[in-house]
């Protein structure tokens, strides 16, 4: 990882996409890169062994990716393509095997009763339409304010966590990212935590907006 006292390390993300800060963030999660330590140590990563194959099914369902990636790799360096994501109603959905991100893809789960799935589909396929009639754009989602308005806050939440993982205090970090404010360790505190949400879960979010 980049060091998280010198920003000049993180010149990278300037211009990432949405989907690049997806990355940003889920490879600075800790349960993810001990999942590509375990797929890494396998006897033979080049053959498709049963085991590998184990491991790709978990890696997308789990992470939303359609196969693992090496988390020491930046956004400008990887290969990262996202299966899946889950969208605020809990539905998990994907775009067609083609790349068309007009043609949403629908995961139904067979050991869950079917009717409550259709009806969450429904909602989700009814309110996409919507927003899309709406702002007379066809996209995947049609409102980005969300996004956009914390994304200049990116570079500093990957830096928290960055110092996070390496063990360095809420002060520490406080005290250099946050020095103009009236409570520099809050700051670093409240900020790291926005950062872990995005690195655990939030991440997914992005997925669903489109970059202009």
């Amino acid at each position: 990882m980049a060091d998280w006292r010198n920003p000049e390390d993180y010149t990278y993300t300037q211009g990432l996409t949405l989907h690049q800060w997806a990355w940003e963030f889920l490879r600075r999660n800790s349960d993810y890169r001990d999942d590509w330590r375990a797929f890494e140590a396998l006897e033979d990563p080049i053959m498709h062994t049963a085991e590998q194959s184990s491991v790709y099914r978990s890696a997308s369902r789990k992470w939303g990716l359609a196969y693992p990636v090496d988390p020491s790799l930046n956004a400008t360096e990887a290969d990262v393509h996202f299966a899946q994501a889950v969208n605020h109603l809990g539905l998990v959905y994907g775009y067609a095997s083609d790349g068309n991100e007009l043609v949403t893809v629908l995961e139904f789960d067979l050991e869950k009763p079917i009717s409550p799935q259709v009806q969450i589909a429904e909602k989700y396929l009814l309110q996409q339409q919507g927003e899309y009639a709406a702002s007379g754009r066809i996209h995947p989602a049609a409102s980005k304010s969300r996004p956009h308005q914390q994304r200049h806050l990116y570079p500093v939440y990957i830096r928290l966590l960055d110092g996070h993982l390496e063990g360095v205090g809420t002060r520490k970090m406080g005290d250099l990212l946050f020095a103009e404010s009236p409570d520099p360790r809050q700051r670093a505190r409240d900020g790291l935590r926005s950062a872990k949400k995005l690195a655990t879960s939030s991440y997914r979010d992005l997925l669903l907006f489109l970059d202009e």
